[in-house]
């Protein structure tokens, strides 16, 4: 089949951007007036009669200097979709959401899916209608996409319907295959459901495939392909925040900043990387380079939006719907948390902490927690250690995550690959697990040589890390071009005015700059989480750089500050449903917790109350001056 075939059949990605970023022959104005001249040979083009990406490919080959007749082939018929995607939408074994664009008044589209390969077609095939909305003047392009310039006009605008479909009541572990379009126009994608129960299971992890120019996306493709490569049976891909690059800048004439996506680096991400995304489902999360006033990434993506129609009220919703959400997998619970809405101070936090209450409540018996976001907690990036948001989101979300007993943190935005932990988190105190590491190795440390290539600058490599009492914060680099350097001890310890942590060092396990980008493939079982980390080099091939094991030496007491023998402390029955707590210091607060981590009552005296509290055993902690104590309680009908 020629390539002109499979481009008119919608078989194609849209490839090969990189051969046509010379300067433009052609202008603007006249692309949109429908008339090109090549060779002094005209030729009706209108724009609007082809798709959004394939106009694209068109122009910037004239620009290069083919011919009217070879650059039409890179057009398709504007009825046909791009930047198609499933994403986790709820329960990953029965649900999964479907994404994809069309040009600007297309409608009528729908999904059509069949279990199985599809060897026999479509004939019987469950149809689904699409949720379409238009999605209307998105800035295109802008100073940044520098393949584009004296192509199109500067912040031109582009119109677009984003139709999107929930598949339910999905039979566990089984291939789907789905085709989306309208009759004549179809292209086609699968997906396999997640396993039912607790099986053990894998997926990926990349963060920060964020660019701007081809180079940029032929980096972030290379990572994502070997990663798909080497995982073939991954549920999912995960990718902890900033998809694309541009979302800042100044149109011309005015000095305000704009907050526009580029909605050409969005189609880059998509069929640049098409091929993986038409059988592997994203998780996404929202980072701060995805932060866009139109709200692009939500018109992409498909996935569960109850968090705001749910906790959103009295200034807790989140500005971009779909971006706070949770699912379980295996022994797993997922909790993807949207922290670029940090500004919006207490209320915003307050929802975050109750929502996610409520999942771990809800999902009480399943075994590991985990939590993926953007923006740091900890790190060790000269970039963003000091940063106000970072400090702000560790204040408050720190000690929520110890509270609830989070095993693991997977964290985008810094660049960087860092194991930080088993850490514990009390108020503004933050400490390193004793004895939390073993199985670990240590070799001379790589120091900082001023190329952003420092592979290990701490000397440990591996470990197995054991959170029964802490919790592990990881980061592994970024899939994409853009590195970021690592700081010293000495400039950490500098840097305490700011980041507020003593012996900040001393918390990093393994600590550096690959240099190149990177992917995880994660391994979940009920006994462990293994996560290895693996480089790309330009010729696309995998090398492993790092393993760490995550375990539990002991069942996890969650929503408790500490663990600690309970000598000294003495609970006497007095009065109607009242405890008096008697300790050899004053008690400066007794909370007391369902075994879910669910705090339940809270109080700064000695005498607890238990009226209201439903029959059941709790967890009592008591905190004084000296010491914090941990009891069983048993609260009768």
């Amino acid at each position: 089949m020629k390539k002109r075939d499979f481009i008119k059949s919608g078989l194609l990605a849209t490839g090969g951007l990189g051969l046509f970023g010379v300067p433009s022959l052609m202008s603007a104005a006249g692309a949109r007036a429908g008339v090109l001249r090549q060779g002094g040979v005209a030729a009706e083009r209108l724009q609007d009669n082809y798709t959004v990406p394939s106009w694209t490919l068109y122009r910037r080959a004239l620009a290069a200097g083919q011919s009217e007749e070879a650059a039409s082939v890179f057009l398709i018929t504007r009825e046909w979709p791009f930047n198609i995607v499933a994403s986790v939408n709820g329960d990953p074994a029965t649900r999964m959401g479907v994404t994809w664009y069309t040009n600007a008044g297309e409608s009528g589209q729908y999904l059509e899916y069949v279990r199985g390969d599809a060897a026999g077609g479509f004939a019987g095939a469950i149809r689904v209608a699409a949720e379409e909305t238009a999605v209307s003047d998105m800035c295109y392009n802008n100073s940044e996409n520098i393949e584009l310039n004296g192509i199109f006009d500067l912040y031109e605008k582009r119109s677009y319907v984003s139709h999107k479909t929930l598949l339910a009541g999905l039979a566990p572990d089984s291939l789907y295959t789905y085709r989306v379009g309208r009759e004549g126009a179809f292209r086609t994608g699968s997906f396999r459901t997640a396993k039912a129960g607790t099986d053990a299971f894998e997926f990926i992890y990349i963060a920060d495939t964020q660019a701007m120019k081809e180079e940029y996306f032929d980096v972030s493709a290379r990572t994502v392909a070997a990663a798909g490569a080497l995982t073939p049976g991954a549920a999912f891909l995960l990718c902890s925040g900033d998809l694309v690059e541009s979302n800042r800048g100044v149109y011309p004439g005015e000095s305000t900043y704009y907050t526009d996506n580029s909605e050409w680096e969005w189609e880059q991400w998509f069929e640049r990387m098409q091929e993986t995304w038409l059988r592997l489902p994203v998780v996404p999360v929202q980072g701060n380079h995805d932060t866009a006033t139109y709200c692009n990434m939500f018109h992409h993506f498909n996935t569960d939006r109850s968090f705001n129609a749910t906790f959103g009220a009295g200034g807790g919703a989140t500005a971009m719907d779909g971006t706070v959400y949770s699912f379980v997998c295996g022994s797993a619970l997922f909790m993807v948390i949207n922290f670029e809405d940090y500004r919006k101070g207490e209320p915003y936090f307050a929802a975050l902490e109750a929502w996610m209450e409520e999942q771990i409540r809800v999902h009480d018996g399943v075994k590991w927690r985990i939590v993926t976001y953007h923006k740091t907690v900890f790190t060790g990036s000269s970039s963003h250690q000091d940063d106000a948001d970072g400090l702000a989101v560790r204040l408050r979300m720190a000690k929520v995550f110890e509270r609830l007993g989070i095993d693991l943190a997977m964290q985008g935005h810094d660049h960087i690959y860092e194991t930080i932990g088993a850490i514990t988190a009390r108020e503004t105190e933050y400490s390193l697990v004793t004895g939390a590491v073993t199985e670990r190795t240590y070799t001379t440390p790589v120091p900082r040589d001023g190329r952003n290539n420092t592979p290990n600058m701490t000397g440990w490599e591996g470990g197995t890390f054991d959170v029964t009492r802490g919790m592990l914060y990881f980061l592994n680099n970024s899939a994409g071009l853009k590195k970021y350097t690592p700081r010293s001890r000495e400039e950490m310890d500098a840097g305490i005015a700011k980041h507020g942590i003593t012996d900040y060092y001393d918390m990093f396990s393994r600590f550096g700059q690959t240099g190149d980008p990177t992917f995880s493939r994660v391994s979940i079982s009920t006994g462990a989480i293994d996560i290895s980390t693996y480089t790309v080099n330009a010729a696309g091939e995998a090398t492993h750089f790092d393993t760490v094991r995550i375990v539990r030496s002991g069942d996890k007491i969650t929503g408790l500050e500490a663990i600690r023998s309970g000598r000294g402390l003495q609970l006497r029955p007095e009065g109607d449903r009242l405890l008096r707590i008697e300790t050899p210091d004053a008690v400066i607060d007794a909370r007391l917790y369902a075994f879910s981590g669910v705090q339940v009552r809270s109080q700064r005296d000695a005498l607890l109350n238990l009226r209201g509290i439903a029959a059941g055993i709790y967890l009592l902690q008591v905190r004084t001056a000296s010491d914090v104590y941990v009891e069983r309680v048993v609260v009768k009908p």
